[in-house]
């Protein structure tokens, strides 16, 4: 069991070893750190070819090696990494924010939580922990949300191929183009969901694991999307 494996490189206090077995654990988490850096990148909310993966992932191992014990699980494992690379991620999206108009990501996904009328708590680290179920959820935007909206190609392929299942009707049609506009105008609370389904190629019941949400709501909000999303092309 990699939980035990990874103990013992720790015990041993052998990172080179640790990392070794930790960076095979879970292949869609440097997915969806590539795709976040690229996301930020084209939002303009961090420099372009600054960041890489290794530069992330090599920051959140160390960080899961001198707090490693033997009472984490493989599920347990699964939602600290995931929390401290979005939580690591945020840091940089700071830092990299003007002095004069920075705004704490960690307010902003308060701000948003709250819009949704969740009862979360927001932690230093900028990860969110719920405090009970919500019953509905509201699409609002945001004014500090970016006006010009990019997708590569192939983000777009897997956000269609994960989410919308390979419709042709969306992946030929002409609204393909207003995919980027959308998915930047959700709630980043609806955000993270989805970019955890698509791109970290979790699903919901790890989904749920990670961010502590109920499996049943998770899939609603996905289903959501898509409807949101459908409605909206054919306005």
């Amino acid at each position: 069991m990699i939980t035990k494996v990874l103990h013992k490189k720790k015990s041993k206090k052998s990172f080179k070893n640790f990392y070794v077995e930790i960076s095979k654990y879970l292949p869609g988490l440097e997915n969806f750190t590539r795709t976040k850096i690229e996301i930020l990148e084209n939002e303009g909310a961090i420099k372009k070819e600054f960041y890489t993966v290794n530069d992330i992932l090599d920051a959140v191992y160390l960080q899961v090696f001198k707090c490693y014990s033997e009472e984490i699980n493989k599920e347990s494992l699964r939602k600290i990494l995931f929390l401290k690379t979005i939580s690591k991620l945020h840091k940089i999206k700071d830092l990299e924010s003007e002095p004069a108009n920075a705004i704490s990501t960690s307010s902003i996904l308060k701000e948003e939580l709250d819009l949704l009328q969740e009862n979360y708590s927001v932690d230093a680290d900028g990860d969110f922990i719920p405090e009970e179920e919500f019953d509905d959820i509201s699409y609002h935007q945001k004014d500090f949300k970016p006006t010009h909206f990019i997708l590569s190609e192939v983000l777009e392929d897997q956000l269609i191929g994960k989410v919308f299942k390979r419709d042709a009707a969306i992946a030929l049609s002409e609204h393909r183009k207003d995919i980027p506009k959308i998915f930047h105008n959700l709630p980043e609370s609806t955000n993270i969901i989805l970019e955890l389904h698509v791109f970290g190629y979790q699903n919901p019941s790890e989904i749920s694991q990670i961010i502590g949400m109920n499996k049943r709501q998770i899939n609603w909000i996905i289903s959501t999307f898509l409807k949101e999303f459908k409605e909206q092309i054919k306005s």
